[in-house]
């Protein structure tokens, strides 16, 4: 059973759960009714028992489906190769991006998508083994323009290991990359505690 079909089943299971739940909900209103009316107090109680299930679990479970086409959706973007970043699929998703790592690592824990491994704000491609890391060897390092420290550039963005900013290949041309590794194999950084 491939992934996207893991979550499938998910979501179809969860749907009839929630169709049920509010079923439960249109149904207990009527019981309640006949079984006050009429004396019926089994009835009564299951009618109570069928609406509070109903109106509070149905929407907590349609959430919860609303939520497994999220996750489909981070699925696809993140499986056909095109999404490389949490900051990436947060700005795709118009989600925070701790959320999105949140998300993210729930499809990797449940096992929805495998072969995939986070590794600080990039998403990598794990071999077959699944213990080695495929496209970490891009990784380059470059020095931070705001204060001169290594950031490991992975996929065009990494964060600076002194000052925590986080850095874009674009913030550079070549000759700035070039230039600053020049001038930081003579002088390279201290790490300070200000």
């Amino acid at each position: 059973m491939n992934e996207i079909s893991k979550i499938e089943k998910v979501r179809k299971i969860m749907i009839a759960f929630a169709v049920m739940l509010s079923l439960m909900l249109v149904g207990g209103i009527p019981m309640i009714i006949f079984g006050a009316t009429r004396h019926l107090t089994a009835l009564l109680v299951f009618g109570i028992i069928f609406v509070v299930a109903g109106f509070y679990g149905a929407p907590m479970v349609w959430v919860a489906v609303a939520s497994t086409y999220e996750s489909k959706k981070l699925f696809s973007q993140i499986h056909d190769g095109s999404v490389t970043s949490i900051s990436d699929l947060a700005r795709l998703n118009d989600k925070s991006e701790n959320q999105v790592h949140l998300e993210v690592k729930k499809l990797i824990d449940k096992k929805y998508l495998t072969g995939v491994a986070l590794v600080g704000d990039e998403i990598v491609r794990l071999s077959a083994d699944g213990k080695t890391v495929v496209n970490v060897s891009a990784a380059i390092t470059y020095r931070c323009p705001y204060c001169t420290g290594p950031v490991t550039m992975v996929g065009g963005r990494g964060k600076c290991e002194y000052c925590g900013s986080l850095v874009s290949s674009a913030d550079f041309t070549k000759e700035e990359i070039q230039g600053i590794e020049d001038a930081f194999k003579k002088f390279p950084p201290k790490k300070t505690d200000v």
